[in-house]
């Protein structure tokens, strides 16, 4: 920023102001908008300056639609020097104003009036942002008749000056936020039939009369979105031949291509621009038409079998109104069928339905297509009012329902009257009330009577019915069509979105944690003084963007992605879209799990003669760690330091290696891309009677790093060669199950809490032996059970078999158990004979799965050792559980 001193010794300041983007529909305003929230240089000495200050407004729009209504930036607050909210009020006429009160008042940009000049400072000028300069302000003070400041109305670009009246003097801000009062485009309007949004056809009338130009330029309807426009009021319409651009006067042909000009009308509508749209007027087709057949009481007209005289209404256009578009000449009638369900006999005819079927003649020059419709021969005629259930709209022919209207006349279908000759109301159980959408699917109303939803409908009542006590026929059918629209909506719409309660005005980001993002968003549509209601009056959609621009329709925002956020208008023609970006976890360090863990805070990894594959953990840049799916990276080499230099090498000697990761395929939530420094690899061993490379060596490593077991004599030594006692199997399968992390006191059956012991029935069990919780849990569970003579057998050794028993019981608690053929796996093993009948199929299933077998003998009998012992429990589990996957049996 930059500042000058003018001759009073009084700061002038320029500000950086940035551009606010547009949230609604429609034309972008002619001048570039400064917002009120632009940085100002606070050089001022006096700090009652209102120039020295930000000004907090209402709302962050700088658009405005016409409405016909006075609207515009509305300052709430200025902050001037003391770092103090002062109110704005609107600026009354000459001599009202307060002294030492700030005030607000519009200036209409003209660049042919006088300049906007603050008399405090002698003359200077105050300024706005256009096209990314400071430009003098030029223009005049919008005030009604009677000289009071008012807000604009009229379409426009404007200014909001701020003062501040001290001492008989107006000391004005120095540059003055901007906005506009625009029209909507008529760049995407179309022609609809009526008022009906879906219709975008336009058949040929046979209503007498309807099918000259001025009724065309009545009936077509021009739209916006579910907008449907007021001629004369928003825009004007011409119809002419395309060929010529000639205006029609007389009669719209079939066939022939027209244009309908349509324009905005300046100054007092909505709606402004210039737009042409081909349309032409097609045949009247059968098939789609509503076609309601007459009911009749004389058989002779039955018998008459010509369409007119058959029919009732097209369309809702009655018979009598007909056109000469019908000419009975060009249409062929059949019966169908009968009410009896035999041949028509015209001299006793039965009473019913007869179905018709009428197909336009190929030279029919304004109808085509066949359809089927109903007469029905009665004894009375039904007849079927809806007159009292909404609004009829001549040129729609339909019942129109503008829901936007203060106090709208919906459509009710309770208020149909079905009446006989006598006038009386029939009753509703006897007749039948339809109502289908625009594509004929029948509309479920859930027990509603009052249709309100957006669209066109089709209400067919149907009666028919023989009265108990006369035995007359009595019959009637009609159909009333009815479009619910969204008309006159006051169309200047204010989109605001909040995430995490502060406003975004187009982009906002987040970072992946697993959870609906869109749950911290919130949405508020203002028309005006009214706040619109989502699902009524518009909706909010999701959809996420790939590298390709395509979008996916989401229901929530929870992986890493770029996402469009939609405010799509119902009630309103218009709509606001959002960019929300969730960025992918990047921690900000990657360490290896060490084989053995230093008190520095750093470790080793065992050599072992093998390649080494460990696994990683992930933290912040606090230190904290970041939980990561497994999986969701890859190892892409490593390099080893020698010689002062690094190069890639396989994970094995002993020596400093890094490790470069690389985000797994597929891994959107993750970013992981990155180097692991300083992995040790040492020949220092883990355990002192555990060599590097032995067979057992790494599964003894895994097993004492994942918890699975302990060393003895203070971890220095593993004793590997010796028997593992009960006690001891015991305690590796609590471990692998979660041991006391899953586990606390307090859910072991027997615990006593007082005594701090755990009862477990058996009697060479003291409860506070190191060993008796897992027992505990064991029995619980059922993975391991005692002896017929009441005891556990804690220092009895464990047999191969006997471990893979306990292992294949583990597997089962966790659902994971896999029954196989025993005879076929453990046909390659010489010794399979000498394994026990009931150890059978756990030692199949250990050896289907890897978890023992790995030689040439099973020594099912043999005593396991603890080498042995910890290389099947890491087969069996290699990962550490993150979860309670087994639950301990309620005792009744």
């Amino acid at each position: 920023m930059t500042a000058c001193t003018n001759n009073g010794g009084k700061a002038r300041r320029v500000v950086t102001a940035a551009l606010v983007g547009v949230l609604s529909v429609g034309a972008v305003p002619a001048i570039a908008l400064a917002t009120g929230t632009g940085d100002v240089s606070l050089l001022a000495e006096d700090a009652n300056y209102a120039d020295s200050g930000t000004v907090q407004y209402e709302n962050a729009s700088t658009t405005f639609y016409w409405n016909g209504k006075g609207q515009g930036r509305v300052p709430e607050t200025v902050t001037t020097g003391d770092n103090q909210p002062h109110d704005v009020s609107l600026r009354p006429v000459s001599g009202k104003e307060k002294d030492g009160e700030f005030y607000y008042y519009y200036v209409e940009i003209d660049s042919d009036k006088g300049t906007v000049t603050d008399p405090s400072e002698e003359g200077a000028a105050v300024q706005y942002l256009e096209n990314g300069k400071l430009t003098p302000l030029k223009g005049t003070s919008v005030k009604d008749a009677d000289g009071n400041f008012v807000a604009p109305f009229a379409k426009g670009d404007y200014a909001v000056v701020i003062g501040q009246y001290v001492d008989g003097k107006w000391n004005l801000r120095d540059v003055a936020d901007t906005f506009s009062i625009v029209g909507f485009s008529l760049d995407e309007a179309k022609l609809v039939d009526g008022k009906d949004v879906a219709d975008t056809t336009f058949e040929f009338s046979i209503e007498s009369g309807e099918n000259n130009a001025a009724a065309w330029e009545e009936r077509l309807g021009v739209a916006v979105g579910n907008h449907v426009l007021t001629k004369d009021t928003d825009y004007t319409i011409d119809i002419v031949k395309k060929d010529d651009g000639t205006s029609v006067s007389g009669g719209l042909q079939v066939g022939v291509k027209y244009q309908a000009v349509i324009d905005g009308i300046d100054g007092i509508g909505a709606y402004e621009g210039h737009k042409v749209i081909d349309f032409q007027i097609q045949k009247l087709d059968l098939g789609s038409a509503k076609i309601i057949g007459k009911t009749v009481t004389k058989v002779s007209e039955i018998n008459a079998r010509t369409f007119k005289d058959l029919i009732k209404n097209v369309n809702g256009i009655e018979n009598e109104n007909f056109s000469i578009g019908i000419d009975d000449s060009e249409f062929t009638v059949e019966l169908v069928s009968t009410p009896d369900g035999k041949k028509f006999d015209s001299t006793t005819p039965a009473k019913g339905a007869y179905t018709f079927e009428v197909t336009a003649h190929g030279d029919n020059p304004y109808v085509t297509g066949h359809a089927q419709f109903v007469v029905n021969y009665a004894d009375q005629i039904a007849d079927i009012d809806f007159s009292g259930c909404g609004t009829w709209d001549a040129p729609t022919a339909a019942y129109v329902v503008n829901m936007t209207s203060e106090k709208p006349t919906i459509f009710d279908l309770s208020h149909i009257k079905v009446t006989l000759n006598d006038g009386l109301n029939t009753p509703t159980e006897r007749y039948t009330v339809v109502v289908k959408d625009a594509n004929g699917n029948v509309v479920d109303m859930g027990g509603k009577t009052q249709i309100t939803d957006f669209g066109t409908y089709y209400v067919e009542v149907t009666v028919a019915y023989t009265d108990e006590t006369t035995g007359n026929v009595v019959a009637g059918s009609s159909v009333a069509k009815v479009v619910v629209l969204y008309q006159g909506v006051a169309t200047a719409t204010d989109v605001f979105m909040t995430y995490r309660g502060e406003n975004v005005e187009s982009r906002a980001e987040d970072t992946y944690d697993g959870t609906d993002l869109s749950k911290n968003m919130a949405f508020t549509v203002k028309a005006g003084d009214k706040t619109l209601a989502q699902g009524t009056d518009y909706e909010v959609t999701f959809e996420k963007q790939a590298d390709d621009g395509t979008r996916t329709a989401v229901e929530e925002i929870v992986d890493a992605g770029t996402y469009i956020i939609t405010v799509q208008g119902k009630t309103y023609d218009g709509k606001a879209e959002f960019t929300f970006v969730v960025s992918p976890v990047k921690p900000d360090e990657a360490k290896v799990v060490w084989d053995v863990a230093t008190a520095d805070g750093g470790g080793y990894l065992a050599y072992t003669g093998d390649v080494l594959t460990p696994s990683f953990r992930f933290f912040d840049a606090k230190d904290n760690e970041i939980d990561v799916p497994e999986g969701s990276y890859v190892v892409d080499k490593y390099e080893i330091y020698s010689d002062g230099d690094w190069t890639e090498a396989e994970l094995k000697e002993v020596g400093t290696y890094r490790a470069y990761l690389e985000t797994a395929e597929g891994v959107e939530n993750y970013d992981l891309d990155m180097v692991a420094d300083n992995i040790v690899v040492s020949e220092k061993k883990l355990f002192l009677d555990v060599p590097a490379n032995e067979w057992y060596s790494q599964g003894v490593y895994d097993a004492a790093k994942l918890g699975y077991m302990n060393g003895e004599g203070g971890g220095k030594t593993f004793g590997p060669m010796r028997e593992l006692t009960r006690a001891e199997a015991a305690c590796v399968l609590f471990n692998m199950a979660g041991g006391d992390d899953m586990y606390p006191d307090a859910t072991i059956p027997g615990y006593d809490v007082h005594e701090k012991v755990y009862d477990t029935d058996y009697t060479d069990v003291e409860g506070n032996e190191f060993f008796a919780k897992a027992i505990a849990w064991c029995e619980a569970t059922g993975i391991i059970n005692g002896y017929a003579d009441g005891t556990f057998g804690v220092s009895r050794n464990v047999t191969n078999e006997e471990f893979a028993c306990m292992l294949a019981n583990y597997a089962k608690a966790k659902n994971e158990y896999k029954a196989v053929d025993a005879d076929e796996v453990l046909a390659a093993y010489p010794d399979a004979s000498v394994v026990s009948d009931w150890a059978k199929d756990s030692v199949a299933w250990a050896v289907s799965q890897k978890i023992m077998g790995g030689g040439a003998n099973i020594s099912p009998a043999g005593s396991i050792l603890r080498m042995r012992a910890a290389t099947m429990a890491v087969n069996a589990q290699s990962k550490k559980l993150g979860d309670l996957v087994i639950t301990i049996p309620t005792i009744q």
